[in-house]
């Protein structure tokens, strides 16, 4: 049975990190607002980085420090999303990715720049992408080490 593809939304005034415009009373889905901040971040530095085979940039999904429901969350709790997500936005895709070898078949399945994605932690590079200060953790991912693809950072925890 398949299952309709629903992500969490939320009417309220959305501000387009990227370009400043303000939509008030907008249903925006909550992948979009948390892409669109990401983008914001890594857009002047992804840029001036290529990755090289079959790798892919992917910015770790930090959850924001104030939930949706108004609770706001300790920074340990978000710093263990840098180092146990399972979760990210792939922000960079190598051009080798996803082509069938001899080692690897991936039966026409691939990511895109945009897409969110689940890995295992432990078989990526943990880096960051900009200054030390506010520069955004990313980890560097083999694409055969991608485990599936999401419609949003809050389907997979």
């Amino acid at each position: 049975m398949s299952q309709a593809k629903v992500s969490p939304v939320g009417r309220k005034t959305y501000i387009d990190p990227s370009t400043g415009d303000q939509k008030k009373g907008a249903i925006v889905p909550l992948a979009k607002i948390r892409a669109d901040e990401i983008w914001a971040q890594t857009k002047q530095y992804i840029d001036q980085y290529e990755v090289f085979g079959n790798r892919l940039v992917v910015a770790v999904y930090i959850q924001p420090q104030k939930t949706e429901s108004g609770l706001y969350l300790p920074d340990t709790v978000l710093q263990e999303d840098v180092w146990q997500g399972v979760t990210g936005l792939v922000i960079q895709k190598g051009p080798g990715c996803f082509i069938d070898s001899d080692k690897w078949k991936f039966y026409g399945q691939s990511v895109e720049v945009g897409d969110w994605i689940t890995f295992q932690p432990s078989h990526t590079t943990l880096c960051k992408l900009g200054n030390n200060l506010n520069g955004r953790e990313c980890r560097i991912i083999q694409d055969c080490y991608v485990i599936g693809r999401a419609v949003g950072p809050h389907v997979m925890a």
